[in-house]
């Protein structure tokens, strides 16, 4: 939270950033049009924040910008501006959730791991999907050790059928800006 709520704004209002940086927990990537633009940031950025915030990075982890990456779990293809589950994760997403969509019992910890992963899954849907979230937080609400248990209900249970239909669909792609997206006619 430190690092994208404080380290990354005060790089974006010294004009240190000004690409679109995706951040996951420890990982983070710079998406642009050029990889020389993109390298040449992400270097100034590193430095930056090595001499002001004493933030260090491990250059060894770095990787050279590419058209299609994998990143943050995801694989992000600069020229058609998606990001897609890697395939393994979408097969067992799928499974899960086909799974949890039968359940008529859920322990607060499968809860979790289930929340976890259909968040991930949401980003590769429009903004709106996030409401499928909403029931399994609801019933995840006072529940305190992994073992502790609650019913399930038709509504997270639909939702999680729902969520299934549409990862099947898109096959876990999505697209992360609507850049290359035409304005539809009158």
């Amino acid at each position: 939270i430190f690092f994208s709520d404080v380290v990354v704004n005060m790089a974006r209002a010294e004009n240190v950033l000004t690409l679109p940086m995706p951040i996951y927990v420890d990982d983070m990537g710079l998406i642009g049009h050029s990889a020389s633009v993109v390298l040449a940031e992400m270097a100034m950025f590193q430095a930056w924040a090595t001499m002001v915030c004493g933030v260090i990075f491990k250059v060894i982890k770095d990787r050279k910008a590419a058209q299609r990456q994998l990143m943050i779990g995801f694989w992000w293809c600069s020229s058609s501006l998606t990001r897609t589950l890697p395939e393994a994760k979408l097969l067992q997403y799928v499974e899960m959730l086909s799974v949890m969509a039968g359940a008529k019992k859920f322990s607060l910890h499968d809860m979790q791991v289930c929340a976890g992963r259909m968040q991930r899954a949401i980003m590769t849907l429009p903004a709106g999907a996030a409401c499928l979230l909403y029931g399994l937080y609801t019933l995840m609400s006072g529940l305190k050790l992994g073992w502790h248990a609650r019913r399930s209900n038709k509504g997270v249970r639909d939702d999680l059928s729902w969520l299934r239909k549409l990862l099947t669909i898109n096959l876990g792609r999505g697209f992360y800006s609507l850049a290359n997206f035409l304005w539809a006619p009158d």
